[in-house]
This record gives structure tokens, C-alpha cells and sequence, in this order.
């Protein structure tokens, strides 16, 4: 058994949090995820100290058990609301993690996953998403006689035509776009995966536009190589891009919720009802999985019910039976 094995075995609970949190570092893990992990099991540590669970060691098979009630009947105070399974799960998978570490130091001697079961997933599916006639509507929102409004039509082209995330499109630089050949390359989108994803002539031509007179007047030594920025020269947030989206979304009157994300959920929608295949789709998403891209093909069901008419033995055009469906018999 190591020096720091033997050590963990007997340091507090604090400790023991503070060495993964430094073992996640070492790593080179996110710094997202890091300061997730962090906050998720402070909370961890501080339920346990209210139960006189002070040290590693002391963390069982029951104080699991008990942890994942307590989350499941929070409630929080600021709402009123509990937490949703998927985020009950994202607390479970990160002390599962701490777990699987104190066990590899021998802190532990049981298994993670058999003591902290996570709650069964119901299938997500897609909400609502907008008509092409929707996003016409929403793209002629910005006020093009501002310099605010020609970069924020450039921002809502580039997201319906690329189905970028909003991280993805913050993180944009200048080298990321190819006019000339009609491609993004977007760096470490979800899972730190880089990608190449088409982009349609008409993003292009606002992007153009915006580069050229807009961005040299809001420029700063802080904008860097960033493509998209605020007044201020800074790289435009995710906040930000989901209020422009937001924005549009109420100006063109669209009753419907959502920012950044809906418009993803539209181009890829509208693709697949245009005959994008899964594969296809799967790339031009990024997903990593292609179950994650099938959650489209509940979205296009009008489009299957007409090549069932068309095609279908039954349909409305094809082989008529002799026997057609009469009255039925009267009752005697």
C-alpha cells in the first residue's frame, strides 16, 4: 500500500476531496469539470459531516444509499422545485468517480457502481421546433441599419446553418471559417471532439459582412482571434448568444421556448425531413453515438406516413381489392 493510501485511509473527509480534486488537474480534465466535481462533492462532504461521517473510510454501502435519498427528496428552497433525474444522476456519476478513486487506494473496499445505482432515464425526446416559415420569419429580425443588428443576423445564420452548439459558435476564431471550400472547423466541441461542418453560402455572406464592418470597429487586444465579440472587443458568451436567439425568437411573435438550442433542433429537423440520412446527420451534429441522433426520427413522421401512402401496398394509389368495405348487415 502506498505512503498516500495509507494516508487517505485516515484523512478527513476534506482532505480526501481536495487530493481527487488535484488527481483531476493532474489529469488535465476541463476546468468545468473540475469545478463541477468540486461543488458536487463539497456538498457530498457537507451532508456527511451532518451525520458525523467526517473521514474517507467512513463512507459506506448505506452512507451511498442515504446520499442518493437525500437528492432525490431535495428541494430547493429558491423554486420549490426537486431535482430532475438527470441531475440527480450527474451528482451520482461524480461521487461514483471519488468512490472509484478512494477504492483504487484501498480507502474503500466496495464497488461504486453496485452501491450507488443511478435512476432510470426516461427517453428524451425533442420539444418543439420551428417551421421553415418560423425561421424566416426570425432571421429577418435584426435591425440591419446597426452594427448590433448585422452582428446578430450573422450569429443567427451561422446557428441555422450549422446547428453549432452555443459553446461551439463562443469558441469560433477567424481560421475557423472557410468560405472558400464552405466549412467550420469547430475545436473541441462536446466531448473535446473537433469537427468539420458545412456551412451554406448565405452564413457565409453575413459572416463576411459582419468581419468587414462591423467586428474592426468593435475590436480590442482582448478580442484575440475570436470571430464573434461584444461591444467591449470580448468573445461573445453563451449568455449572450442565447439572448440575441431569444430576442429574435420574440420579435418574429414565435410562441414557442428555446434559444440557441431550438434552432439546432430545427436545421436538424428540417434536414431529416428534406431525406438526411442518420449518418449524415450524425456528423453534421457531432454526436458521438447515433442513438443520441435517431431522438430526430419521431420529428418526421408526416414525411413517413406520405412514402407509406405512396409506397405501401395499401396505399391510396396502389392495388385496389374487389372487395370493397360495404355497410355492415343489419341485426335481425
Amino acid at each position: 500500500m502506498s505512503l498516500e493510501s495509507v494516508h487517505l485511509r485516515t484523512a478527513s473527509l476534506s482532505i480526501a476531496i481536495d487530493r481527487y480534486i488535484l488527481f483531476l488537474q493532474m489529469d488535465n480534465q476541463k476546468p468545468r469539470t473540475v469545478q463541477g466535481s468540486l461543488a458536487m462533492l463539497t456538498r457530498l462532504r457537507h451532508w456527511c459531516q451532518e451525520r458525523s461521517v467526517t473521514t474517507a473510510a467512513e463512507i459506506t454501502p448505506d452512507v451511498l444509499q442515504g446520499y442518493r435519498r437525500y437528492l432525490f427528496q431535495f428541494i430547493n428552497p429558491r423554486n420549490g422545485k426537486s431535482l430532475m433525474p438527470a441531475t440527480q444522476a450527474v451528482h451520482l456519476i461524480i461521487v461514483r468517480s471519488f468512490c472509484k478513486w478512494l477504492r483504487k487506494h484501498r480507502v474503500i473496499d466496495f464497488d461504486p457502481n453496485e452501491a450507488l445505482p443511478l435512476p432510470k432515464m426516461t427517453r428524451h425526446t425533442l420539444g418543439e421546433v420551428l417551421t421553415l416559415n418560423e425561421v424566416n420569419r426570425l432571421l429577418v429580425t435584426p435591425n440591419l441599419n446597426t452594427r448590433t443588428g448585422v452582428g446578430n443576423r450573422a450569429i443567427l445564420e451561422t446557428f441555422y446553418s450549422t446547428a453549432i452548439r452555443a459553446s461551439e459558435l463562443s469558441n469560433l476564431n477567424l481560421s475557423d471559417i472557410d468560405a472558400d471550400r464552405g466549412l467550420v472547423h469547430v475545436r473541441q466541441g462536446k466531448g473535446d471532439r473537433d469537427r468539420i461542418t458545412p456551412i451554406g453560402d448565405e452564413a457565409i455572406q453575413w459572416i463576411t459582412k459582419y468581419v468587414e464592418d462591423v467586428r474592426p470597429q468593435w475590436v480590442r487586444a482582448s478580442s484575440g482571434n475570436a470571430l464573434f465579440i461584444g461591444l467591449f472587443g470580448n468573445r461573445v458568451s453563451r449568455t449572450c448568444l442565447a439572448l440575441v436567439v431569444r430576442q429574435a425568437i420574440t420579435k418574429a411573435d414565435i410562441a414557442k421556448v428555446g434559444a440557441c438550442h431550438l434552432l439546432r433542433h430545427t436545421a436538424a429537423t428540417l434536414m431529416m425531413d428534406n431525406g438526411a440520412d442518420l449518418r449524415s446527420l450524425q456528423t453534421y451534429l457531432g454526436h458521438a453515438r447515433l442513438d443520441t441522433t435517431q431522438i430526430y426520427t419521431h420529428m418526421t413522421l408526416g414525411r413517413l406516413k406520405d412514402v407509406h401512402s405512396k409506397t405501401h401496398p395499401t396505399g391510396n394509389d396502389r392495388m385496389q381489392r374487389n372487395n370493397q368495405p360495404t355497410d355492415p348487415p343489419a341485426d335481425h
